[in-house]
């Protein structure tokens, strides 16, 4: 006996669009900053390692320590919820960043 193909829920492909969106644009943010390294660099009179270390194992850290217990809430919580806030979050620190003076 073959199962008939369900059409998607009626948000789902908006929904799929949304999320694709926000992580296209969560990618240009992290290649805009790739691309302003030495500007950056020589602005804030940062060594190279002070780069690598800004770039890789800041990140590295924040996302090994955040990773666990936001993928628990995504388990058990209302992952609605979970990417509006995040989404929020991620938008206000890419705003406040622009008005950093150094």
């Amino acid at each position: 006996m073959k199962a008939e193909p369900q059409s998607p829920l009626p948000g789902a492909t908006l929904a799929v669009a949304m999320l694709c969106l926000l992580y296209a644009f969560s990618g240009i943010d992290r290649l805009i900053l790739s691309l302003l390294v030495v500007p950056i660099q020589s602005e804030l009179q940062v060594s190279d390692t002070g780069i690598g270390v800004l770039f890789g194992l800041s990140f590295a850290v924040l996302y090994s320590l955040a990773g666990l217990p936001i993928a628990r809430i995504a388990d058990h919580g209302n992952r609605v919820r979970l990417v509006t806030i995040g989404v929020v979050f991620w938008s206000a620190s890419t705003l406040l960043s622009g008005f950093a003076p150094n």
